[in-house]
C-alpha cells in the first residue's frame, strides 16, 4: 500500500493546513526575506519535549551547537527557560 506525503507551506492560506500545521508564518514587515514562525498551542506544547531533546545533545555531543548560555539556563532555571523561548527570547542572548 503506497502512501503520500502531502507537505504545504506555512503561509499557504488553506485553513485545513493551517490548523493541522504546528506553526504559522508572517513575513517580517521590515524584511520580507524573512518569515517569522509562531507555534499554534499544539506546538507550543511540544516546547519542552524539544528544550529537553536540546539539553541532551548539548551535554552528549561533544560538537554541539548549542550555545553555553542555553545549557546554562537550562541548569538553572528550565520553566524560566521555557518561558523565555515561549516569549520569543534567544536563549542564546544569556
Amino acid at each position: 500500500m503506497a502512501h503520500q506525503l502531502h507537505r504545504r507551506s506555512a503561509l499557504e492560506s488553506d485553513s485545513t493546513a493551517q490548523a493541522a500545521a504546528p506553526d504559522t508564518a508572517e513575513r517580517v514587515v521590515s524584511d520580507s526575506r524573512q518569515i517569522r514562525y509562531a507555534p499554534t498551542p499544539k506546538g507550543r506544547a511540544l516546547l519542552p519535549v524539544l528544550v529537553e531533546l536540546a539539553y541532551w545533545g548539548a551535554k552528549h555531543d561533544p560538537q554541539t551547537a548549542a550555545p553555553e548560555a542555553f545549557v546554562r539556563a537550562y541548569e538553572t532555571n528550565r520553566g524560566g527557560l521555557i518561558q523565555s523561548i515561549e516569549t520569543g527570547a534567544d536563549p542564546s542572548e544569556g
